[in-house]
């Protein structure tokens, strides 16, 4: 085998090997959703299947912001509704703390928790679509108070 074959050889299996490691390899973080939060108008879920994420640890890149974390109590948001506005593809994170229990509900990205005392509702997606979503307690409107306890603005990346 003359030396130009083998080279033409090797070229085309470093092509290959390149080529396998692009389609076979895992989805990285930022590119994971955490869209657990079944897509259910009316659908209940276990309290118990809904945890709050373990605290962000030290790593040689960036460390993504901790969740956004609101308080309520007796169906009222401490401090009042958040304001949390990312880019377009950023990934949202939010943690809803409360003393009583509720259907938290992410609106536009139709996403549910359920919260009670001591088991917060934790979102993680990626913020698809833009504009302005809000983010409500279902308890609290049905007691005829204010459901609003977040406002979400996605803005164009």
């Amino acid at each position: 085998m003359s030396r130009t074959a083998r080279l033409a050889f090797l070229g085309i299996a470093v092509v290959i090997a390149v080529v396998a490691l692009v389609l076979l390899r895992p989805e990285s973080e930022s590119e994971k959703a955490d869209d657990t939060k079944a897509q259910r108008p009316g659908a209940q879920e276990d309290p118990s299947s809904v945890k709050a994420e373990p605290p962000p640890t030290a790593t040689a890149e960036s460390a993504p912001p901790p969740p956004v974390e609101v308080t309520v109590r007796d169906f009222k948001v401490r401090g009042g509704a958040k304001r949390i506005e990312v880019a377009k593809g950023e990934t949202v994170r939010l943690l809803v703390k409360s003393d009583v229990a509720d259907e938290i509900h992410v609106h536009g990205y139709d996403l549910y928790g359920d919260t009670a005392p001591g088991k917060p509702a934790s979102f993680r997606f990626k913020a698809k679509l833009e504009g302005e979503f809000g983010i409500e307690g279902h308890q609290a409107a049905d007691q005829g108070l204010d459901p609003l306890i977040a406002r979400l603005v996605v803005t164009p990346s």
